[in-house]
């Protein structure tokens, strides 16, 4: 729930993952599921919420690849992906995004209304 603080308030990026990969080193690949969430919250007028909950699934690889990126990016490997969030293309990267996810459900949503 609070991933930035994983491994404490003032901890890094690289502490963060150092700590999970440290946690996770005798869990197999295989059950190494994951995935990012994003949620976003439409307050109407009146009062009335739309959630809109966007994810992208993958899993937590065995070590860190890859420059790009923030956070948990050089560990998480997108499914239908063999490289982590890190290697990929930013714009790759941002097409299959949790956020983007959650962007484009709150697009439908407005172009329902």
């Amino acid at each position: 729930m609070f991933s930035s603080r994983f491994a404490g308030s003032e901890a890094s990026d690289e502490a963060n993952i150092r700590l999970l990969l440290d946690r996770l080193e005798d869990v197999p690949l295989e059950e190494r599921s994951a995935h990012f969430r994003c949620v976003i919250v439409l307050l109407e007028p009146d009062g009335r919420e739309k959630v809109f909950d966007g994810r992208c699934p993958g899993r937590i690889s065995l070590g860190t690849s890859g420059k790009g990126g923030f956070g948990y990016d050089p560990i998480f490997v997108p499914s239908g992906y063999e490289v982590s969030f890190a290697e990929l293309p930013a714009a790759e990267k941002n097409r299959i995004s949790h956020r983007a996810a959650a962007l484009r459900l709150l697009a439908d949503w407005i172009d329902r209304q």
